[in-house]
């Protein structure tokens, strides 16, 4: 049976045939066509639907209907919004790209393997292919532990993770509020910043806000470094006349 995509799934799609009434399109990631209407293209009134789509076009969608008995995926355009789209082709791209260097790695290594297969169950223990990729990166040899990984094309592919693959960075944010009431006001928020930056960068909002942002590998650990700046700060006007608050900014 053919696997068909969850209703409001976001899909990648390149469009088949136009019609004046909508269009058919392939659902690349799932290998079945998804019918776009005319009144899912556009939030307003349509006169002409090429002025909108085109043949070849590729597009990401939202699943708005399945029916599972008759195989049949209605699609929309007008209900994708622009952050949407762009997490899709930036998470589509990394899968695409993981994918290529797997393959390259099992021709280099000029071995019979089953790439789809390789995926599947790269993808069943760690999410996707990019944190597949991510895992070998950490972990090595001990990354292709239950997936049918060809062992002379273990070594390739670490090579060219090594090179080519860079650990994800997560930043964690927060707005923070300064004021010092004292003669030495400015020299003491200097310090005082002069600490926190330590854990983070800090951009200048306008009096008396400011923010900072906090990098690492784990998020945990970014937003750690958030909570010790503000401590920093905090620390550093105790007992001074001054006003000190915070807070996260959710990302």
């Amino acid at each position: 049976m053919t696997e068909l995509p969850e209703e409001n799934e976001l899909v990648i799609a390149r469009v088949k045939k136009i019609l004046d009434y909508g269009a058919f399109c392939e659902l690349t990631e799932y290998k079945v066509d998804g019918f776009l209407h005319l009144s899912e293209v556009a939030p307003r009134w349509i006169k002409n639907i090429y002025e909108f789509i085109s043949e070849g076009q590729m597009l990401v969608l939202k699943v708005i209907r399945v029916d599972a008995a008759k195989g049949q995926v209605d699609v929309s355009l007008k209900r994708v919004n622009e952050e949407e789209k762009r997490k899709k082709l930036e998470a589509f791209n990394k899968e695409k790209r993981a994918r290529k260097i797997i393959q390259v790695a099992v021709d280099q290594a000029k071995v019979k393997a089953d790439v789809q297969k390789i995926a599947e169950e790269a993808e069943k223990k760690y999410g996707s292919l990019d944190n597949f990729l991510v895992g070998i990166l950490d972990e090595g040899k001990t990354a292709f532990e239950g997936i049918p990984f060809p062992e002379k094309a273990q070594e390739i592919i670490i090579g060219i993770v090594k090179k080519s693959v860079k650990k994800p960075v997560a930043r964690a944010k927060a707005v923070f509020s300064l004021k010092v009431y004292e003669s030495n006001g400015v020299e003491l928020i200097k310090k005082v910043l002069a600490d926190a930056e330590k854990f983070g960068e800090i951009k200048y909002l306008g009096a008396p806000r400011y923010s900072i942002t906090a990098a690492d590998a784990d998020f945990k650990k970014a937003n750690k470094k958030i909570q010790e700046a503000m401590e920093a700060v905090e620390k550093g006007v105790k007992g001074r006349d001054a006003e000190f608050t915070w807070e996260r900014v959710k990302k």
